[in-house]
């Protein structure tokens, strides 16, 4: 081998190991930002597609002006594989021109697809909102204990004195069962609400029970007696913990003293058979 073809051997085998004018450049992975910035805008000038990956990792950099710059860099090169991130980018990205330019960007590289017809530049960054918490929702749990305080006052009859009430019970999803105590009529009463809605702030409800009466509010007391009731309602729930009500119901006497003897010296005063109860009241729920 002469000389002439040593050199030529020598400058053959130096061109294949010199390293291609567009190998990704270093600077891409650089620790300053400014370097890794003029990286990018060096990649966009001089068209190196090697770079791309890289630039793609690029989005993800904790600094917004090397973000915007590998933004402008794909864009240049039309890296149709950034298309997605750089969707996802104007969707959630910190800064307002980051956002703006991965819009331009997206809409660049994938002009027929489906990230064309989405204008996100102005949005601001997707923000998930959390449920609020359990004690802020208006029905916290399924079950609750009852207590309320109530005036009622016979409808048929509204000369009558007016009536005091208050009872404790519970509560379920759909439906509730209370005791209350009357007075100055003493009576004790069991009732049932069934709501006709379920989980909204104004809740219709049908009610009926039972009721055992021991006097009449008045000085000739004629005694116990039993009464079945009937009626509709409406509870009113403008916070998580109380709750306005107001009802309306048949009360049928169905059991009375018996009729006094002739020698008896106080004549008991008989109740009406039938009476329309009215109820306005206030409740107050607790929660296990």
């Amino acid at each position: 081998m002469n000389w002439r073809a040593a050199f030529w051997s020598l400058a053959l085998a130096g061109l294949w190991l010199a390293p291609s004018a567009h190998a990704q450049p270093a600077g891409l992975r650089d620790l300053n930002p400014a370097v890794r910035k003029a990286a990018a805008n060096e990649a966009a000038r001089t068209s190196n597609r090697e770079a791309i990956p890289q630039l793609i990792a690029l989005l993800g950099d904790q600094h917004a002006d090397v973000r915007l710059a590998a933004v402008n860099a794909l864009a240049a090169l039309g890296a149709k594989s950034a298309s997605r991130p750089m969707l996802v980018l104007a969707q959630s990205d910190r800064d307002a021109k980051v956002r703006q330019a991965a819009a331009r960007a997206a809409k660049i590289l994938d002009q027929r697809g489906f990230v064309a017809k989405l204008a996100t530049a102005d949005r601001p960054p997707v923000i998930r909102l959390k449920k609020a918490p359990e004690s802020q929702r208006l029905w916290r749990v399924d079950r609750a204990v009852l207590v309320s305080s109530a005036l009622a006052i016979n409808a048929r009859r509204a000369d009558e004195s007016l009536v005091g009430a208050v009872g404790a019970g519970l509560r379920w999803p759909r439906a509730e069962f209370q005791v209350n105590l009357t007075f100055p009529a003493v009576s004790l009463f069991g009732q049932v609400r069934l709501n006709l809605l379920k989980k909204i702030a104004v809740v219709p409800y049908l009610t009926w029970g039972f009721a055992i009466a021991f006097n009449n509010g008045e000085d000739r007391a004629n005694g116990p007696s039993a009464a079945f009731f009937a009626g509709l309602g409406v509870r009113i729930q403008p916070a998580a913990r109380f709750y306005f009500y107001t009802e309306a119901a048949a009360n049928w006497v169905i059991s009375q003293p018996a009729a006094p003897t002739l020698d008896s010296a106080v004549k008991p005063k008989a109740l009406p058979k039938m009476t329309v109860p009215v109820i306005a009241g206030l409740g107050v729920e607790f929660w296990p």
